[in-house]
């Protein structure tokens, strides 16, 4: 357990001191990293802003100051991960290319935007054994977990599932779809606002989408499964 809070960690501050790096290349471990380290932080915001709404009040401060601090150093790091995987930064705009983020691993050794050992890449260091130099730290103190190898486990489970793309086509149409339901209800509920008719239109079409999605997700993983 200590071995990957010192994973995290490593990964976490490796990202935040290349903040505003856009060349170069971040590896898979390093984006893992980066990104447990953005839930836990999003879940702490989270209750420290219920704990101040308990007042009666719908405060979202930690949560808005959390977004502002990790804006710069998440897109640079969505930059360079795509760099790994020999894509421009651009492809950034193109959803389906985000689970390739967390699962593919960079191409081997030199492609057109560098090494294969970027500056910012998470360094795991070796801890030297028991009874030399004494009683020397064991690998659970120094954090030496490894980290590639739970990823490619994680990623793995996937793969032997009855269809790995159903899995994709399923987290994707539930966002959508979440994102569509909550613009309906909030365009229905601020009616007649001026703008309430396009947030109800958009919110339709992301739910309609996010229902296609979920349907052919479905129906994938029934053909893969028979």
């Amino acid at each position: 357990m200590l071995g990957f809070v010192a994973w995290v960690k490593r990964g976490y501050l490796t990202c935040l001191r290349c903040y505003a790096e856009f060349r170069g290349r971040s590896t898979r471990e390093e984006f893992w990293a980066f990104s447990i380290a953005m839930l836990i932080l999003y879940v702490a915001a989270a209750c420290l802003d219920g704990l101040v709404g308990l007042t009666g009040s719908g405060f979202t401060g930690f949560r808005r100051v959390n977004q502002v601090f990790h804006a710069l150093p998440c897109l640079s790091l969505l930059v360079r991960r795509l760099h790994d995987l020999d894509h421009r930064g651009w492809w950034v705009l193109w959803p389906p290319i985000w689970g390739a983020m967390y699962r593919a691993r960079g191409t081997p050794d030199v492609n057109r935007f560098g090494s294969a050992e970027p500056r910012g890449r998470v360094f795991v260091p070796q801890a030297s054994a028991p009874g030399e130099h004494g009683t020397g730290p064991s690998s659970r103190d120094l954090g030496d977990w490894d980290g590639e190898a739970a990823i490619e486990t994680l990623t793995g489970l996937t793969d032997t599932l009855p269809s790995a793309n159903w899995f994709l086509l399923f987290w994707f149409g539930l966002w959508v779809g979440l994102f569509g339901a909550m613009l309906l209800a909030a365009g229905i509920l601020t009616a007649p606002n001026a703008h309430w008719w396009l947030a109800v239109v958009i919110g339709i079409l992301c739910l309609s989408v996010g229902i296609s999605l979920l349907r052919n997700a479905r129906v994938r993983f029934r053909s893969g499964r028979n």
